[in-house]
């Protein structure tokens, strides 16, 4: 396909295209040609639904152009562009993709300049956990959403649950596993140990939570003899098993045990017996290989900025919260939340990912 050639673009795979016109437009040519064919066809046509469906599809055809020309000339103002591939069996593809670095002037021109108000609620706004009986706004907490909006002028309020995080919820953070980055064999054996100590104490009833596909994987294949003899369903997201099928199932079969990536860290609701543990294999920070996350850095590191403490930590936490609020979904849930990375009691930064989780007993866990 002549328009794509992510070799000359990127200078480290990852489809990145670092300026404009590095592809030959061979495609708003022969789209807009065929537009203007597809209008003239319709004139000649007698029937009105299939005249307007003609008519439709010229006019797709030249807002395919239009996005083709816009991403080759790259006329988009403080914009990534980079070209996303699957290739695997049939489904051979290739897509041009654009994205503000900041959408901070996009929501202020279309949202919040036209309106009055806007309300914006969500449990996971700010990186810091409101204190007990502190009835005051944290603005402190909410600076990497409202930097990220581009917001000025704005007023705070973060408020208690309903919910009795105290006699609901236990923590569990192994702290005695290697770093996974530096001993990635060694901490799958010890992790491997630990998910299955803590599958037996639940007898099943869990999210596992991972980052990555490959290590994913990696524990289901440990983990497969294990939950067998224990007559533990093992439910593992990829290979073309659609998430919402999952999930039933691991909701009908109250023991099973429901390996997940992205996707599960949000957005899923479990409530009652089938979810009583919630094991977070390692802190969810996301690979800085991703073009637009590669942009958004390499612009906080031009103005000065930390990249790692204004945007990747921030945003890691933000995400390990999403994954501890699977577990607790009505005020009658119980259940353990399980931390294998050892970085939140060795790290300086670990210290904030607990900070933000609500007060419940803890236990730091030094010997497997």
């Amino acid at each position: 396909m002549g328009f794509f050639d992510t070799q000359q673009s990127s200078s480290n795979g990852n489809g990145r295209v670092f300026s404009p016109d590095a592809f030959a437009n061979v495609m708003s040519g022969p789209l807009n040609e065929l537009s203007t064919n597809m209008n003239e066809l319709a004139k000649t046509i007698d029937d009105e639904q299939d005249r307007l469906e003609i008519t439709s599809y010229a006019g797709r055809c030249r807002e395919f152009a239009a996005s083709a020309q816009l991403f080759v000339s790259q006329n988009l103002e403080d914009c990534v562009y980079w070209v996303e591939g699957s290739f695997r069996h049939q489904n051979r593809r290739a897509v041009a993709c654009a994205a503000p670095l900041n959408i901070g002037p996009t929501l202020k021109k279309t949202l919040f300049d036209p309106c009055d108000s806007v309300v914006m609620t969500s449990a996971t706004l700010s990186i810091q956990n409101r204190k007990v009986n502190d009835n005051k706004s944290n603005n402190t907490g909410f600076n990497f959403f409202t930097t990220r909006l581009g917001l000025e002028k704005f007023q705070t309020l973060q408020l208690g649950s309903p919910f009795n995080y105290p006699e609901q919820v236990k923590v569990y953070v192994e702290a005695y596993l290697p770093e996974a980055r530096t001993q990635e064999q060694e901490f799958l054996t010890g992790a491997t140990k630990a998910i299955k100590k803590y599958l037996r104490q639940t007898q099943g009833k869990a999210f596992i939570l991972f980052t990555s596909f490959k290590q994913l994987h990696q524990m289901e294949q440990n983990l497969q003899k294990f939950c067998d003899q224990h007559e533990l369903p093992l439910l593992a997201q990829g290979r073309g098993k659609d998430r919402s099928s999952l999930l039933d199932k691991f909701r009908r079969d109250t023991n099973s045990v429901l390996l997940g990536t992205d996707s599960f860290w949000q957005g899923v609701d479990v409530p009652g017996e089938s979810l009583s543990n919630v094991i977070i294999v390692k802190l969810p920070f996301s690979v800085p290989d991703h073009p637009l996350l590669q942009a958004r850095l390499e612009k906080i590191r031009s103005e000065g900025g930390s990249p790692f403490f204004d945007y990747q930590l921030p945003e890691a936490i933000l995400k390990f919260k999403q994954g501890f609020g699977r577990l607790i979904r009505t005020q009658t849930d119980k259940g353990i939340v399980v931390i294998l990375d050892s970085r939140v009691v060795t790290k300086n930064y670990g210290r904030a990912f607990l900070n933000v989780l609500p007060q419940c007993p803890t236990e730091i866990v030094k010997n497997g």
